[in-house]
């Protein structure tokens, strides 16, 4: 069974989505990191909002990237300002779900984290959206 390595990226398909044994510099990666990894090459803005109860809370903190390393580089700050509860290779960006018409997204992407604190999960779990624009 082969599963994506990518730092970037966790989708459900990542064990069954490879189009033969496709690598970047020896980590296998399915087809979703792959396009991520093209995207972090390119300039492009990403939109974040925080995972809040309602989406008129979460909208009032959304926040402009330039990379997707600099969204990393502000949640490992906001999140681990007392102790430390994740780390960057604890955190990925599932595929895109689609627009988001609700706030003129022109895609939906889940930021999650595999730990949260000293609890490890088997699925990512969602902290935050992303919109890689």
């Amino acid at each position: 069974m082969v599963k994506c390595n990518s730092t970037y990226v966790y989708c459900e398909k990542c064990i069954i989505d490879m189009d033969g044994m496709d690598s970047q510099g020896g980590i296998i990666c399915c087809d979703t990191a792959e396009d991520l990894s093209f995207i972090l090459e390119v300039k492009y803005m990403i939109k974040y909002r925080p995972h809040k109860g309602m989406l008129s809370e979460s909208t009032k903190d959304e926040m402009k990237f330039d990379t997707i390393d600099q969204m990393y580089d502000y949640l490992l700050e906001y999140w681990n300002y007392l102790d430390k509860i994740f780390e960057r290779e604890d955190l990925s960006v599932t595929k895109d779900f689609g627009r988001d018409e609700r706030i003129n997204w022109k895609e939906l992407r889940y930021v999650c984290t595999k730990r949260f604190g000293k609890d490890i999960y088997d699925v990512p779990q969602c902290i935050g959206y992303c919109s890689i624009e």
